[in-house]
């Protein structure tokens, strides 16, 4: 219950006769001086008398029924994502350590190679320029 009006399920409570009487007691107060609160409380009990009407038989022990249908519809609904979390991982660690050999084209006479490699996880060219023994360029592409 808010400084303002009833939480909409204590309403609904109240209208089938679950709460204790100290919580009706506090809920039939707040009405006498709430008429949204009160007007919630009418839209329920023709909600209820509807219900009731649609029954071939009364239905006895809805108010010891509706909490426990209540507490399964709250209770968090738990995704099993991990198994495929777990084969996503499981795939991404196998493509990742499966080494490829690199292959070496070698140019003639030019100090110039070419290098497939497989830079983080991914296909790539390593080319390697050689002019002279004391320089050598290494570029990624």
């Amino acid at each position: 219950m808010t400084q303002r009006h009833v939480d909409e399920d204590v309403l609904t409570e109240f209208v089938w006769g679950e709460l204790d009487p100290v919580a009706a007691r506090t809920v039939v107060e707040h009405l006498a001086h709430c008429p949204d609160c009160r007007a919630k409380v009418e839209s329920l009990r023709r909600a209820q008398e509807g219900l009731r009407s649609l029954a071939e038989e009364p239905v006895e022990d809805v108010p010891s029924v509706w909490p426990a249908v209540r507490r399964r519809l709250r209770r968090p609904r738990h995704v099993l994502w991990w198994p495929a979390a777990a084969a996503a991982a499981l795939a991404l660690w196998l493509l990742l350590r499966s080494e490829r050999p690199v292959e070496k084209a070698r140019m003639p006479d030019t100090g110039f190679q070419v290098l497939q490699a497989e830079v983080a996880g991914r296909p790539a060219h390593v080319f390697v320029f050689t002019p002279s023994d004391s320089v050598t360029t290494v570029w990624l592409e």
